[in-house]
């Protein structure tokens, strides 16, 4: 059993994206070149047409939306493949063709996180099913309900944290389907990083935290750019935000292949 270090584990991550971000451009401009166009003109739709709060968008929108959605799940999903691969296997995708791989991988890939996700979105939906004790109790005591809810809503807190390593543990089968192993399952992922359940929710806090900070900065700036009604500012920043939501994919990418690489093939910082 190994013992995540955080801090080394962070750092590793950090240094190998920007060490490796010519490279990893090199490996997913086709798919940058389909995102840029697909992913500015969605959002710059939404800017200039934002969906009313409590309203549905409608089916066309709707059925837009979601297409552009799962066209961008599998574009990060085969660009994170060949940078798992690329990490951990020095290889090199050849060709426009390669870059653009759809295969059984990618496909698997996608397939399961979204089981991941589905499983995550259960475990959440039973966690909150433990504020119905003490909701019921509010109706007949609001001191004694009042109390218990206090208490479940920092249960609750606790469960939210633990699911985000859960998250992360079980994640880490999705590098193995990268490499193209099917002996490697949840169960597998979970057990190899057992010991490191906090260490690994630590490490994952630290990168959730770095996003924050971008993603509040950036919100600021598209914002701004909608605020100034000219479309071609929000043209700019919308790619500006394809832009980084690639660089995070790539550092997220590398943060779980570090974890692979560190408790499934034995690597060291």
């Amino acid at each position: 059993m190994r013992k995540l270090p955080v801090g080394a584990a962070f750092g590793h991550s950090v240094n190998s994206t920007i060490n490796n971000l010519k490279f990893a451009f090199h490996v997913s401009w086709p798919w940058m070149l389909a995102l840029l166009p697909v992913s500015v003109i969605s959002n710059v739709y939404l800017e200039l047409h934002p969906i009313e709060p409590k309203t549905m968008p409608s089916p066309g929108l709707f059925a837009a939306l979601f297409a552009v959605s799962i066209f961008q799940v599998v574009a990060f999903a085969s660009i994170a493949v060949a940078w798992h691969r690329y990490i951990l296997k020095d290889e090199i995708p050849q060709g426009f063709a390669e870059r653009l791989r759809m295969d059984w991988t990618v496909w698997r890939y996608v397939g399961n996180t979204i089981l991941l996700g589905l499983r995550i979105g259960g475990l959440m939906i039973l966690g909150e099913l433990a504020f119905v004790p003490g909701a019921l109790l509010l109706s007949a005591s609001k001191a004694a309900g009042g109390i218990v809810l206090l208490l479940t809503a920092l249960g609750f807190l606790y469960y939210l944290f633990w699911l985000i390593g859960a998250f992360a543990r079980w994640s880490v089968k999705l590098v193995g389907i990268a490499l193209g192993r099917n002996d490697f399952f949840m169960r597998d992922a979970w057990a190899i990083t057992e010991g490191s359940h906090w260490e690994i929710l630590g490490l994952y806090l630290l990168f959730f935290l770095s996003a924050l900070g971008v993603g509040l900065v950036f919100f600021g700036v598209t914002y701004g750019a909608a605020l100034s009604g000219n479309v071609l500012v929000l043209i700019v920043t919308m790619a500006l935000q394809t832009v980084i939501n690639w660089g995070f994919t790539i550092w997220g990418v590398t943060l779980l292949t570090s974890l692979y690489g560190f408790f499934v093939e034995g690597r060291s910082f």
